[in-house]
């Protein structure tokens, strides 16, 4: 685009409130209970910004306080760990392969909570989907009560893909 503007996405509040939690939710993912203050420098960042997000991630039931109070430097007073909550979030994973089709439940610490197979009854499309749509939704009410909680879904094919994506 030879002689067009340089457009840059501006940074909202909004835009950088998400970009510090999904920092935060990862480094809690990779490293498990962190002080605030660790989270804050380990982030470069404020002690009031981290609290602020740190609080919203609480709110919605994705943070939790460990319960245990840790020492992380000589002085000071010992801050309380945070770390993920297990059952803050789950998300589902089909595989559709030549003859069945794989789903699990994780936790939003990555752990199977559910594993389920399902032989394909047919290899047409439409009744593939049937399948498919009946295992997560068997999943989702038995195993979560329907919760608000199921936060995305994702589904790999094992096939032959022509160039215009369309599965051969």
């Amino acid at each position: 685009l030879a002689g067009s503007p340089l457009v840059v996405p501006m940074a909202t509040p909004s835009l950088i409130r998400h970009i510090n939690q999904t920092r935060i939710l990862r480094l809690l993912k990779e490293e498990g209970t962190l002080s605030r203050a660790e989270l804050a420098r380990s982030l470069n960042l404020t002690r009031s910004t981290l609290t602020a997000v740190t609080d919203e991630l609480m709110k919605m039931n994705l943070v939790i306080e460990a319960g245990e109070a840790f020492v992380t430097q000589a002085t000071g007073r010992p801050g309380t760990g945070l770390k993920l909550n297990p059952e803050g979030a789950f998300f589902l994973g089909a595989e559709i392969n030549v003859e069945q089709i794989h789903l699990v439940l994780i936790n939003l610490e990555g752990s199977i909570i559910y594993r389920r197979t399902k032989k394909l009854r047919s290899k047409k499309p439409a009744a593939v989907c049937r399948d498919v749509v009946n295992l997560v939704e068997a999943a989702w009410s038995v195993q979560l009560g329907n919760s608000d909680r199921l936060r995305g879904l994702g589904i790999t094919v094992s096939a032959l893909v022509d160039i215009h994506g369309v599965i051969r």
